[in-house]
């Protein structure tokens, strides 16, 4: 019987740089020495993953006769059911299983038949790839392989980035900063045989059949054991960016349960100097709830603005990050976490991308159900202190937005045909 090994990786893992098992890919390993280490080599005895030990992610990697796994990032199953779950797949020659395990991670496998890569399928743990010495190199930064290859910055992405700075989802996917690195779409998969590179979805978004009565229980059990593994997992003090709104209070909350001493929870609040913004007032409500979790309130008086110092660099970015307008306050935030032993930060970022929808809904909505629609104007209005009029008459005046498509289009025909 094969014997199952698991280690972990000393230190932390910024990036990491996956190369195929092929004597050509040597050189490219050779020039990652200055900046990587290996971390672990193929069965052949070739290298195969290359990191960069700074501040970052966990590498586990388990070793199944000549199958190689490796887990970076925030993987919530403990030792002995890594093993087994790896051993499960090894067997049965199928890796798509391990995606489902709870937490943020890649999965590189490397074994006899090639090597696979797995991102995520919320796009958060990206991979990108780029071709040399006729063989494909694999990273989870662009930045990485940029490098390699002296890329240069893609003029169509440059040009997509400035009309939109929040780029569609299918575009931003598949798109990278530079030409020759390529992206891999989330929920697909990458497999590198010896003479063939080959993508896959591994990840279909399941049917919308769930009511809300019997989906936001499954959401809330998810939500707290993402939250309890990951305190569970950290040794030092942890906190939590506490707004006031619902998105954080529910992050705080879930943390103060999954600590047994709530004495090691920081809450931290950033002030607003606007005197009509109520978040303080609720999220002082929440820190007294939570006692003994201390609770910061950052003045703001003595917050950067947005804008702030804003050409200083933010390291580790492939690309500026949707935050860059307030990079100084992130920067002022994790020194004072830094100060106080913090490793482990929460912030509600993100709940309203998954559970809001745009308002461009409710067009459809009132075409099709008119009171279900009118119930969510009028809501919508108040929440956000619209004239319900004003709301109504931009919602059913304006075309569709596959008409509204159509006719940009054919306006810039025009104007290129002038």
């Amino acid at each position: 019987m094969t014997a199952t090994r698991e280690r972990v990786s000393a230190g932390r893992v910024r990036w990491w740089c996956a190369l195929p098992d092929l004597d050509h890919c040597e050189p490219v390993a050779r020039s990652l020495l200055a900046e990587a280490g290996p971390a672990a080599a193929h069965a052949s005895g070739r290298p195969w993953l290359m990191v960069n030990h700074r501040n970052g992610d966990d590498l586990r990697t388990v070793f199944f006769g000549a199958i190689r796994v490796a887990v970076i990032g925030s993987c919530l199953v403990d030792s002995a059911q890594l093993r087994k779950n790896v051993e499960r797949s090894a067997r049965r020659g199928d890796f798509d299983a391990l995606t489902s395990m709870r937490g943020s991670y890649h999965l590189v496998i490397s074994g006899p038949d090639g090597m696979v890569v797995f991102g995520d399928v919320t796009g958060f743990r990206r991979v990108y790839t780029c071709h040399i010495n006729k063989a494909t190199v694999v990273s989870n930064h662009a930045d990485v392989l940029r490098r390699l290859i002296d890329a240069p910055v893609s003029r169509t992405w440059l040009a997509a980035r400035l009309t939109s700075p929040d780029m569609p989802s299918p575009i931003r996917e598949l798109m990278t900063p530079f030409n020759g690195v390529h992206a891999l779409a989330p929920g697909h998969r990458l497999s590198l045989g010896r003479n063939v590179a080959r993508t896959g979805r591994y990840w279909v978004p399941p049917a919308a059949t769930n009511p809300c009565a019997q989906g936001a229980p499954i959401l809330a059990d998810e939500l707290r054991t993402a939250v309890a593994g990951r305190m569970r997992a950290s040794a030092s003090p942890t906190s939590v960016q506490l707004s006031g709104g619902m998105d954080s209070t529910t992050l705080s909350c879930l943390a103060g349960e999954a600590l047994s001493d709530r004495s090691r929870l920081l809450l931290v609040t950033s002030a607003s100097s606007s005197p009509a913004n109520d978040d303080l007032m609720w999220a002082l409500r929440v820190g007294k709830h939570l006692a003994p979790a201390k609770h910061v309130v950052l003045d703001a008086q003595r917050t950067p603005l947005f804008f702030d110092d804003l050409p200083t660099a933010i390291g580790g970015m492939d690309e500026p990050p949707p935050f860059a307008a307030a990079s100084a306050r992130v920067r002022h935030l994790a020194e004072l976490l830094a100060d106080r032993g913090v490793r482990l930060h929460l912030n509600g970022q993100g709940g309203d991308e998954v559970l809001l929808p745009p308002l461009a809904y409710l067009r459809h909505t009132l075409r099709r159900r008119p009171r279900l629609g009118w119930r969510h104007l009028r809501g919508h209005a108040a929440l956000r202190d619209f004239s319900l009029t004003q709301l109504l008459r931009a919602v059913v005046s304006l075309p569709s937005y596959p008409r509204w498509l159509w006719r940009a289009a054919r306006s810039l025909r025009t104007e290129a045909g002038a």
